[in-house]
C-alpha cells in the first residue's frame, strides 16, 4: 500500500530520470537555452525530493525551510525555461529577478516565525508564477510546439489547482479526512509533475524539429529564406490573392557585376556584400512581405497587397539603400549596386511562375539599360517608359531636401500613372 514515503520514492525515481535527461540535453545542445533553465528547475526539485525520500528528513524544520525557499527559485527557473520555448524574448522587466529574491527572503523570514507560514507563502508564490506561464504557453506563436505547449498549460492549471487544494488541506485540523486528502494531493501532484516532465522533453524535440525545418529553408549566408521557402510562400500568396481578389507584386533583384566584385576584392568581400544586401531586404520588408535568396547573387521579394506602383516605390527605396552601402576592405571602400525587376499578378494567372518570368524579363531589361535601376514589366510595352520615369524620379529625390519629399512622392506617383497609361 502506498504511503507518503513511497510517493516520495516514486517521485524521486521519475524526477531523477527527467532531471538527468534535461541536463544531458542542455549540455549537448547549448543553443536551446530553455532546456538549461528547465534542467536547473528539475535539479532543485530533485534535491528536495531526495532529502525527503532518501534521507527521510521530511519532518525536519530546516529541510522544510530550505524546501520552501527552493520552491520559489525552482518555480522561477521553470518559468524562464517555458518562456524561452514559448516567447523567445528576454524579460521586459528587469525587476523580476529582484522580486524573486525578495520573495525567497520573505519566505525564509516567515519560516523563522513559523514553518507552516513560510511553506504557505512559498506555495502561493509558486502558484502565482505557474499561472503566469499559462497564457504564455497557450498563445505561443510557434506552430511546431503549440500542441505540446497547450498540454503543458493545461497541466500547469491542474497543478496550480492541486496546490491550492493542498494549501487548504494543510490548515485543516488533523483527522482521517485531512490525512486522506493530504495523501491524495501528494499523489496527484506527483502524477501531474511527472506528466509535465514529459512535456518538457517534448519541447526540446519540437524545437529540434523546428530548427531542422528552418535550416532546410534558410540561406546560411544571409539568413533569409531560400528558394524552397519562396516557392511555398509564393504559391500560398497567389492563392490568398485569388481568394480575396487582392493585389500581389513581386520583385526580382540581382547584384550588378557581382563576378567582377568577387574577382576584384575576393569572395570574402562578395559574401559580406550579400550579407549586407540581406540586411537591407530585412529592414525594408514589413511583416507582410517575404524576402528570399534565390541563389548566387539573385534575390526575390513577395509583396502581398501592394500594387505595381507601390512595389516599384519599395524597389526604388531598396535600390537606393544598397547604393548607399559602404564596405571597408584593407583601407578601401567597396560599393555595389543592384538592378530590380517588378511585376504584378495578372487576373487570369493561376500560379506564380508566369509572374516570376515577367519579373525576370524586367530584371533583364534593367541590366540591358545600364544597371542600377528599377524596371516595371507591363503587358502594354510600358517597360521603357516606366524605367525612364523612375530614372527622373531618382534624380529629383537626390537633388531635393527632406522637406520636399511629400511633394516629390506625389509627382512620382503621377508620372508612374502617366507612364502606365
Amino acid at each position: 500500500m502506498l504511503d507518503p514515503h513511497s510517493i516520495y520514492l516514486i517521485g524521486f525515481a521519475s524526477q531523477t530520470v527527467f532531471a538527468l535527461t534535461l541536463a544531458l540535453l542542455a549540455v549537448t545542445d547549448r543553443r536551446t537555452r530553455g532546456t538549461g533553465w528547465l534542467a536547473a528547475g528539475s535539479a532543485l526539485q530533485l534535491l528536495m525530493t531526495s532529502y525527503r525520500a532518501v534521507l527521510q528528513k521530511g519532518a525536519d524544520p530546516d529541510v522544510k525551510t530550505l524546501g520552501a525557499v527552493l520552491l520559489v527559485l525552482g518555480s522561477f527557473f521553470f518559468y524562464m525555461g517555458l518562456r524561452w520555448f514559448a516567447v523567445r524574448e528576454p524579460l521586459r522587466r528587469k525587476a523580476a529577478p529582484l522580486a524573486i529574491g525578495f520573495t525567497m527572503l520573505a519566505v525564509f523570514l516567515l519560516c523563522l516565525i513559523r514553518v507552516d507560514f513560510g511553506i504557505t507563502a512559498a506555495r502561493t508564490a509558486g502558484i502565482a508564477i505557474t499561472l503566469t506561464a499559462v497564457p504564455m504557453l497557450w498563445n505561443t506563436r510557434f506552430l511546431a510546439m503549440r500542441s505540446s505547449a497547450r498540454v503543458a498549460a493545461a497541466l500547469l492549471v491542474a497543478l496550480a489547482l492541486t496546490m491550492l487544494c493542498r494549501l487548504t488541506v494543510a490548515w485543516m485540523p488533523a483527522s482521517p479526512f485531512q490525512i486522506a486528502a493530504d495523501f491524495t494531493g501528494r499523489l496527484v501532484t506527483m502524477l501531474l509533475a511527472t506528466s509535465f516532465s514529459f512535456t518538457m522533453v517534448s519541447f526540446f524535440v519540437a524545437e529540434v524539429k523546428r530548427r531542422l525545418h528552418d535550416e532546410t529553408r534558410l540561406d546560411s549566408l544571409t539568413g533569409l529564406p531560400n528558394r524552397l521557402s519562396l516557392m511555398e510562400m509564393a504559391a500560398s500568396a497567389v492563392k490568398q490573392a485569388e481568394q480575396g481578389k487582392a493585389t500581389l507584386s513581386l520583385l526580382v533583384l540581382d547584384v550588378d557585376l557581382f563576378k567582377k566584385l568577387n574577382d576584384t576584392w575576393g569572395h570574402t568581400v562578395g559574401d559580406r556584400a550579400l550579407e549586407a544586401l540581406g540586411g537591407v531586404l530585412r529592414r525594408h520588408c514589413s511583416l507582410n512581405c517575404f524576402a528570399a535568396r534565390l541563389g548566387g547573387e539573385e534575390f526575390a521579394v513577395i509583396l502581398p497587397g501592394m500594387t505595381v506602383a507601390q512595389a516599384a516605390d519599395t524597389a526604388e527605396s531598396i535600390r537606393h539603400s544598397v547604393e548607399e552601402l559602404r564596405l571597408h576592405e584593407t583601407g578601401q571602400v567597396v560599393t555595389m549596386t543592384i538592378s530590380i525587376g517588378v511585376c504584378g499578378l495578372l487576373p487570369e494567372e493561376a500560379g506564380w511562375l508566369d509572374m516570376m518570368r515577367r519579373a525576370d524579363k524586367a530584371l533583364y531589361m534593367a541590366k540591358h539599360e545600364g544597371r542600377n535601376r528599377v524596371v516595371v514589366w507591363s503587358e502594354r510595352d510600358g517597360v521603357r517608359a516606366l524605367q525612364a520615369a523612375d530614372s527622373k524620379i531618382r534624380l529629383w529625390r537626390s537633388s531635393m531636401n527632406a522637406g520636399h519629399r511629400a511633394e516629390i512622392r506625389s509627382i512620382a506617383d503621377a508620372k508612374r500613372a502617366e507612364a502606365m497609361n
